[in-house]
């Protein structure tokens, strides 16, 4: 009997080698003859003698359980499919069965033979836009992405007049190629010369077939396109634009209906003089700038063009739209005859922000209390001087027109442009862009009343604001305190002294005002009347001890006088300054 066989490999490709391995049995109780060993290539799983045969080997005399091996080295089909091997082995004289003399069947699953897959990027060229007659290089890439190595072959350049490259185009050169590995490339380069005639050519390589090929549609390359141009060609670009309104930019944004001025510059990087160019300006609803966008304004210019590595200048006045928003402007200049790019003629876009001023007044405060002696004081007292200062700030989405900030003195918390004006001057503000604020400042003179006073300020309303009830700021109380000064009744210490005598005259000084008294000085006095003022006769001064008072403060102080030299009857008091 032949033992189930083996194979090398059960997955060959079409046409590889592989080994098939039997072994042949002797199961019954007495020694056989030399017999022969028969491989055999089926078309279904049970193997006959009436198989196709791949060959053969010699088996020797057998005896009883014994068993001997053979092998054939055999080739896949060329066509890929599913395939099964076995092996028989020849009868011998007074053999029991010979029904079992050939082996169960193996199964061969042979895959297509591994072929080259040559496919060519697409090409690249040294200069997009050469001069008529002049020089460039055409380079492309031959990869072989198929499993199997590819042999020599060659690269052919072609001139098309579309974007498609075929065989059939004009060929312009070859390349030699070597051979190729499964993933490996070849990088072949041509120096080409451009046409005599400005205009759009296409370039491309295609490679011929290799042996074995499974697919050569995809042999070409796309086409590269070359703008062939005028040998002197100008090239116009224009730079983004300038804009500017009222003395801001419009980064601040710009009031609806404003007029803007805006300026560009247009630049010749060709190589020959351009023609006379027009120029316009569009709005966009998006960044990029086409002539499709919406035209506002067309410039033309003297007639003149532009030198090679020459510029120039355009400017124009642009009316902003009536509804807020966000804008994009730009400008394109209209292509000139044999220009070599007409695809950069539009400039990158300026995005203007059209919306209203809004001026609030912000933040009022006051500080810096000083007093007539110049020192610094916590609390305001009558006719010291203060700092009142305030912050303009444009809560808008547009730039402001310059206004002017104006102070105020009210009699309750409102502050409104109807209340007292204070101050030597008004504050100017300047253009403020949206967002943005400016600080401002005046010194003022404290009230010399006594009382609470409320201090703010508004700013005059500007072109196109939003919201004018806004315009002023909130108030700022500032309570002026004031000392009242009173001398007590005085006391003596003898009131019936002899003449000559010494005694003591002493008075209280009482603060009875709501604000703290500066330093003063307490004068004494002797009248022939019972009425006390600064014209009777002086006794004496007291500044000992900075005579200063706080509210409901007090203070006793005294002088050593001596009697008259005449009896009588006196009369003696005190003044506070």
């Amino acid at each position: 009997m032949v033992d189930p066989p083996t194979v090398s490999d059960s997955n060959p490709a079409a046409g590889a080698s592989f080994t098939l391995t039997a072994t042949v049995r002797n199961q019954g109780d007495g020694p056989s003859a030399s017999t022969t060993l028969r491989y055999y290539q089926s078309t279904d799983p049970t193997i006959t003698t009436t198989d196709t045969a791949v060959g053969t080997d010699p088996i020797t005399p057998l005896d009883a359980a014994g068993s001997a091996g053979g092998s054939a080295r055999l080739t896949a089909p060329d066509e890929p499919g599913t395939y099964h091997y076995g092996a028989c082995v020849d009868a011998v004289a007074g053999e029991a069965d010979t029904t079992n003399n050939c082996s169960a069947a193996i199964t061969v699953t042979v895959g297509a033979a591994p072929a080259p897959g040559l496919v060519v990027d697409p090409p690249t060229v040294s200069d997009s836009n050469p001069a008529a007659g002049a020089s460039f290089t055409l380079s492309a890439t031959v990869r072989n992405q198929g499993n199997g190595a590819s042999g020599p072959n060659t690269l052919r350049y072609y001139q098309s007049n579309d974007s498609t490259i075929t065989t059939a185009d004009t060929a312009v050169g070859t390349d030699t190629l070597g051979g190729l590995r499964v993933s490996e490339g070849d990088t072949e380069s041509i120096l080409l010369t451009a046409p005599d005639v400005p205009g759009m050519y296409y370039y491309g390589a295609c490679v011929d077939a290799a042996a074995g090929e499974a697919d050569t549609t995809n042999n070409c390359s796309i086409a590269v396109t070359v703008t062939v141009v005028a040998a002197s060609a100008p090239d116009l670009v224009v730079d983004t634009p300038t804009m500017s309104t009222s003395g801001t930019t419009v980064a601040g944004g710009v009031p609806v209906g404003a007029t803007v001025t805006a300026r560009v510059t247009v630049r010749n990087q060709g190589t020959g003089d351009s023609g006379p160019a027009t120029l316009r300006y569009y709005r966009s609803t998006d960044a990029t700038i086409t002539s499709s966008d919406t035209l506002v304004v067309t410039v033309i210019n003297d007639g003149s063009g532009v030198s090679p590595s020459g510029s120039r200048d355009y400017w124009t006045w642009l009316t902003m739209p009536t509804t807020a928003g966000t804008y994009y402007y730009g400008a394109c200049v209209d292509p000139v005859t044999d220009e070599i790019d007409t695809t950069n003629n539009c400039s990158a876009s300026v995005a203007v922000t059209v919306g209203v001023p809004d001026l609030v007044v912000e933040s009022p405060g006051v500080s810096e209390f000083i007093d007539h002696l110049g020192l610094s004081r916590s609390v305001p007292i009558p006719g010291a001087g203060f700092r009142l200062s305030a912050t303009v700030r444009n809560k808008g989405t547009a730039a402001s027109d310059p206004s002017t900030l104006r102070y105020f003195r009210s009699t309750d918390a409102t502050i409104t442009a109807s209340d007292t004006a204070v101050g030597p001057y008004v504050g100017g503000v300047g253009y403020l862009d949206a967002l943005t604020g400016s600080d401002h400042w005046i010194r003022l003179a404290v009230p010399t009343t006594a009382g609470t006073y409320y201090y703010g300020a508004c700013v005059d309303s500007v072109g196109g604001e939003s919201d004018t009830t806004n315009n002023c700021s909130a108030a700022v109380p500032v309570t002026v305190t004031a000392p009242d000064l009173a001398v007590d009744k005085p006391t003596v210490s003898e009131s019936n002294p002899t003449t000559g005598q010494s005694f003591v005259l002493s008075a209280t000084v009482r603060n009875i005002g709501n604000g703290s008294s500066g330093p003063t000085t307490l004068s004494f006095y002797r009248s022939t009347d019972s009425t006390i003022d600064s014209s009777d006769i002086p006794e004496g001064t007291d500044t000992k001890g900075s005579l200063s008072l706080s509210p409901a403060g007090a203070t006793t102080r005294s002088v050593s006088l001596t009697a008259p030299s005449t009896a009588g009857t006196y009369y003696y008091g005190a003044c506070v300054d």
